[in-house]
C-alpha cells in the first residue's frame, strides 16, 4: 500500500510538471497554477468518486471496468495481436456487428470494451492500481474540460469566471465526469468535437486546421463508441453550425430549420421511432429500482409522444424533486436543479434587460439545441431519476455555461466583499 501511494505521489507530480509544459493547456489562457489547481482538484474528486462507489454502489460498473481490465492487462502483455483484434469482436454467438442501437449486439460491448482496454494499458504504469489508473484516467478526460474551455473562452474572452464555472465546477458533473465511467469519456470526445468546429475546422477560405480535423475524427469515433444514440444527434447539431458560419443567414433561423427539419424526418419514420421505444424498452427490462419512475410505454406514433413530452420534460429537465430524495446524493442533486434553474432565470433577465446577443452565436446555439435534444431523449428513454442525473452531466456544461457567461461576475456587489 505504501508503495503504490509513493507511486501515486510521484506520478501525480509528473503530471503536474506535465501541465505547465502542455501547449493545448497553456493556450487556454488560464494560468498555469490555475490549471494545476483544477486538475488537483479533478484527481481528488476522483478518489471520492471510487470512495463513495465502492461502498455505497457496491463499485458496480466501476469494479467490473477494472477486473475486465486486468485480463485486459494480461492479453496485451501475452498476446498483444489478439488484444488488438479482439476489439472487433462481441460475446454473442453471431458475432453481431449490425444493429447500432441494440442491446443485442457487438454496439453493446463495444463502449465497455474500449474503456476496459484502456484501463488494460494504464495498468501497466500502475502496476494494476484502480486509484492509480484513476489519475492517469482523469488527466484524459481532463482535456475534455480544457477543450470546452477554449471553445467558448475563444468566443467570449471577457467571461472567463462564468466559463470556469460552467465547464468546471457543475457539483454533479465535476463529480461523475471525475469517475471511470462512460459519461466522462463521452464528455471528452463531445468536448473535442466542439472545441474541433469551433477553431477553424471549417472556414470560408477552404483552409482546414489540421489538429482541428484530427480531435473531431476523436471525438466522432469516441462518442460513437460509447453513446450511439447522442452520437446521431450530433450530427444535425454540426450540420447546422457549417451552415451558419459559411451561410449570411440568421444562425438561430438556421438551427431551428434543421433541427425542425430533423424533427418532421423523424416523426415521419415509425422505424426511427420505434428505435427509441426499444430504447425505453431496454432501460425498463432493467426491474425495478429505488429510483424507478412510473411512465407510460412510448408507442411508435406521433400521438404517443406529444402525449409523453410534458413527463419527459419534468424529468429531464426538473427531476429530482427535493421530496424525491431517499438519499443525500438525490437531495443534492434536487438543490442543483434549483440552483441552476435559479441562474438561468436571472440570466434570462439580464439578457433581456441587456439585449445581449449572446445566443445568436453559432457555438452557443449548437450546444444549446444539441444539449436539449439530449435531453429530451433522456426523458423519453430512462425511468430512472439516478441514471437521468448522471447521464445528464455530460451536456449540462454546455448548457449551463452560455447562461453563466450572459451574468456580469464582475458587477455582483456579494462577489466583491468575498
Amino acid at each position: 500500500m505504501a508503495a503504490y501511494f509513493i507511486l501515486f505521489t510521484v506520478y501525480f507530480i509528473l503530471l503536474l510538471i506535465l501541465n505547465k509544459k502542455n501547449r493545448f493547456f497553456l493556450n487556454s489562457g488560464i494560468e498555469a497554477k490555475t490549471i494545476n489547481l483544477l486538475f488537483g482538484i479533478k484527481i481528488i474528486l476522483g478518489l471520492v468518486y471510487i470512495y463513495i462507489e465502492q461502498h455505497t454502489n457496491k463499485g458496480q460498473d466501476l469494479d467490473i471496468f477494472f477486473n475486465n481490465s486486468l485480463e485486459q492487462t494480461n492479453l496485451l502483455l501475452n498476446h498483444p495481436i489478439q488484444f488488438i483484434t479482439s476489439t472487433f469482436s462481441s460475446n454473442y454467438t453471431n458475432n453481431n456487428m449490425s444493429g447500432l442501437f441494440s442491446t443485442q449486439s457487438y454496439w453493446n460491448d463495444i463502449r465497455n470494451i474500449f474503456i476496459e482496454k484502456l484501463l488494460g494499458i494504464i495498468n501497466i504504469l500502475s502496476f494494476k492500481n484502480l486509484y492509480i489508473n484513476s489519475l492517469f484516467y482523469n488527466y484524459l478526460i481532463f482535456f475534455g474540460h480544457i477543450a470546452l474551455y477554449r471553445s467558448f473562452y475563444n468566443i467570449y474572452p471577457n467571461a472567463k469566471t462564468g466559463i470556469l464555472l460552467g465547464c468546471f465546477f457543475i457539483p454533479s458533473c465535476a463529480y461523475y465526469l471525475s469517475g471511470i465511467n462512460k459519461d466522462s469519456m463521452f464528455f471528452l470526445g463531445m468536448s473535442l468535437i466542439i472545441f474541433s468546429i469551433s477553431h477553424s475546422f471549417f472556414l470560408k477560405s477552404g483552409k482546414l486546421n489540421k489538429m482541428a480535423i484530427v480531435l473531431m475524427v476523436s471525438g466522432f469515433l469516441i462518442t460513437l463508441i460509447i453513446r450511439n444514440f447522442f452520437f446521431v444527434l450530433l450530427i444535425p447539431a454540426v450540420l447546422a453550425y457549417y451552415l451558419s458560419v459559411n451561410f449570411n443567414q440568421k444562425p438561430l433561423l438556421i438551427f431551428t430549420a434543421v433541427f425542425s427539419t430533423v424533427a418532421v424526418l423523424f416523426f415521419c419514420s415509425p422505424a426511427l421511432m420505434q428505435i427509441v421505444c426499444n430504447r425505453q424498452a431496454d432501460f425498463l427490462h432493467l426491474g425495478w429500482a429505488r429510483s424507478a419512475v412510473a411512465v407510460d410505454i412510448l408507442q411508435p406514433n406521433i400521438k404517443s409522444f406529444i402525449t409523453h413530452l410534458p413527463s419527459v420534460i419534468n424529468i429531464a429537465f426538473l427531476r429530482p424533486y427535493v421530496w424525491d430524495s431517499y438519499s443525500i446524493s438525490y437531495f443534492a442533486s434536487a438543490i442543483e436543479i434549483i440552483l441552476l434553474l435559479t441562474l438561468v432565470l436571472y440570466s434570462t433577465i439580464i439578457l433581456l434587460k441587456y439585449n445581449r446577443d449572446i445566443f445568436n452565436h453559432p457555438l452557443i446555439l449548437c450546444c444549446i439545441f444539441y444539449a436539449v435534444s439530449a435531453f429530451l431523449v433522456i426523458g423519453f428513454t430512462i425511468p430512472f431519476l439516478g441514471a437521468v442525473v448522471r447521464y445528464k452531466t455530460a451536456f449540462l456544461p454546455i448548457l449551463i455555461t452560455p447562461f453563466l457567461i450572459a451574468i456580469p461576475w464582475d458587477r455582483l456587489k456579494f462577489l466583491k466583499l468575498l
